[in-house]
This record gives C-alpha cells, structure tokens and sequence, in this order.
C-alpha cells in the first residue's frame, strides 16, 4: 500500500515538476525578454532561488506556510478571513502540494534562464516581419517563438524530470514524508524504509525501480533530442 501511494505522489510530484517550472519559466522569459524597465535585476531576483540550499528553500517555505504568522496565512486574514489558520504543511491534502509549489519556486529560474538563451537565437527580423503583417503579440508568441523554442523546452523538460527525481531532500526538510504518508514519494519512501526501518533490501529495491525511471526519463531526453537535432541543427 504504501509503496503504490508512493508511486502516485512520485508521478504527481513529476507532473508537477514538469508543468509548473516550465510554464512559469517560460512566462518570465517571455516578460523579461522584452525591454522591462529593471529586467536585470529582475532576471537576478528570480534565479536566484536556484542558487540557495534545499535547507534554505526548505525553511523559508515553512516560515511562509507556519499557521500563526506565516506570511501566506497572513495574506488570508488581511483580505477578510481572520481566523483563517490552515497549517497547509500539516495536513495530509495538502502538504505535498505545499512542497510542490516550494521547489517550482526554486526551479523557475533556471527554466527561466534557459528559455531566456532560446530567445536571444530567435532572428529578430523574423518577429519584425510578423508585426508589420499584423499578427498580434499572442499570435507572434503562439506561432513563431514558442516553435522555435521547442530545442530549449526539450532540455527545459529533461532537467525538471531529472531534478525532480532527487527532490528528496526539500521533502525530507519540509513534510519528512509525512503527514501520514502523505507527501511518501519513492525517494522518500527509499529512505525511510532502509534508514527508519532497517529495510535495506527493501529500501535497495525502491532505489532500482527509481534508477529504472531515470533511465527511461534519460532514453526519451536523448530521443528528442536527437530529432530535435534533425529538425532544427
């Protein structure tokens, strides 16, 4: 039972990993590439989450999610709720979630940075050319640059699912699996089941079916990759 709840919050947390960064970091480029009055310092506020420790990432996501007075719970009562008091990493329906959100936060800036690199490839004659026979900005975004971006989505996407994969340590600060098994995920779980309960057959058959995952997430990156290569080298 545990293991197969495992399994489920492994596939969620990937899901997870895969959507969130890359649509937000995707988004932030987008901005940013355009001439924002203080982008840089903008491009730096944003990646710099990627350069902090899991233990800092994790604490600063339990200060931000702490009931009494964590700024999330705090933003609650200001507009209009003052007795709200939820302790979203406390609760089994929402604590991997709440992780969820803490590491996309992390993640962003680097799918942000790459899809940055992917713009600047983009000739900007080609853009020029779309305005002038009057596509608007959505249409010049939904038919030329995020096509062309496909080569920076393909690394985008291998990295959060790799990444993803070793999301054991912000779990392990955060929610530590639990509550009851909640946010268990296979690295989680791994652990907990060679290190709590002294399973170390048990715990080294978790780790192959997680290097099995990888493996598979490496064959497909490498693929497309390959035909992204054919397509666009």
């Amino acid at each position: 039972r545990l293991f197969f709840d495992a399994i489920l919050n492994t596939t969620l947390w990937m899901v997870a990993a895969l959507v969130l960064p890359t649509l937000t970091g995707l988004f932030l480029a987008l901005l940013l590439d355009r001439q924002v009055r203080g982008a840089r310092i903008f491009k730096t506020v944003f990646y710099l989450p990627i350069c902090l420790s899991a233990i800092v990432v994790g604490q600063i996501w339990i200060w931000i999610y702490q009931p009494d007075w964590g700024l999330l719970n705090t933003f609650v009562k200001l507009a209009g709720n003052p007795d709200f008091n939820y302790a979203w990493l406390a609760r089994p329906d929402s604590a991997l979630y709440a992780v969820i959100v803490a590491w996309s936060w992390q993640q962003t800036g680097l799918s942000m940075v790459i899809y940055l690199a992917g713009l600047t490839s983009i000739p900007s004659e080609m853009l020029e050319v779309c305005e002038i026979e009057g596509a608007t900005v959505l249409q010049r975004i939904r038919r030329v640059v995020i096509p062309l971006l496909t080569p920076s989505t393909v690394v985008v996407v291998a990295l959060s699912m790799i990444n993803s994969l070793k999301g054991f340590d912000i779990l392990y600060i955060m929610t530590g699996g639990g509550p009851f098994n909640s946010s268990d995920t296979l690295a989680m779980h791994m652990y907990n089941e060679s290190f709590k309960k002294y399973l170390m057959g048990y715990g080294s058959a978790i780790s192959v079916v997680l290097f099995l995952i990888a493996l598979t997430i490496i064959g497909v990156y490498f693929r497309q990759l390959k035909k992204v290569d054919e397509i666009y080298g």
